[in-house]
């Protein structure tokens, strides 16, 4: 999502727009961003089951990214994804206090309720809110299904305007094997938010 927030974001400050980056992760745990020092990037302090140091522009994805490091546990996308991302399908080896060890789609698992990232996305919602409160905001741009959650509270909170950013959907990424928690949140998103956008 990196790459796809990028490029939007450098497309909207060449037509003028002040834009803001908001990530749940603490600065540790993201290491860099593409973004530099031109873009103002808000690190929400959330460290990541397993995070170390490194990123994924520096050749070694780090342990947090959806898809990768490269591993035995293939994602959706092919290589690698870690166990507790939505994409793995095994127990992750690690609980933390985000909640049982279990990927969103690991089998015999809750399901995504019972996961990490479920855990994750939670609290990601009640940081965001709580930072949005404070700081002025015309507009909230959400990238997929694991930020929506986040983006409807901050709107429900502050009555700003939101854009669901659709890089994909449940159906799409798990063929047959759909959780029923993460297309809650898709729908949910295309109810409420003010505008869809997909490629």
């Amino acid at each position: 999502t990196w790459t796809a927030c990028f490029h939007l974001v450098r497309n909207l400050r060449r037509r003028g727009a002040d834009v803001t980056v908001v990530v749940p992760w603490s600065w540790e745990a993201i290491a860099e961003t593409p973004f530099g020092g031109e873009v103002p990037v808000v690190a929400l302090g959330i460290t990541p089951p397993g995070a170390g140091p490194g990123g994924p522009y520096r050749g070694d994805t780090p342990a947090w990214s959806p898809y990768g490091p490269a591993s035995s546990f293939p994602s959706a996308y092919g290589g690698g994804a870690p166990n507790w991302s939505p994409y793995a399908r095994s127990p992750a080896p690690f609980g933390g206090p985000y909640g049982s060890p279990y990927s969103a789609y690991s089998r015999g698992a809750e399901g995504l309720a019972g996961s990490v990232l479920f855990r994750l996305i939670g609290e990601f919602s009640r940081r965001f809110e709580a930072w949005l409160l404070d700081h002025p905001a015309d507009l909230i741009h959400a990238h997929d299904w694991v930020c929506f959650p986040a983006a409807r509270a901050g709107s429900a909170a502050t009555g700003l305007p939101w854009v669901a950013h659709f890089h994909s959907t449940e159906v799409e990424r798990q063929p047959g094997a759909a959780d029923p928690l993460t297309e809650q949140m898709e729908r949910a998103a295309a109810r409420t938010a003010t505008r869809l956008i997909a490629p």
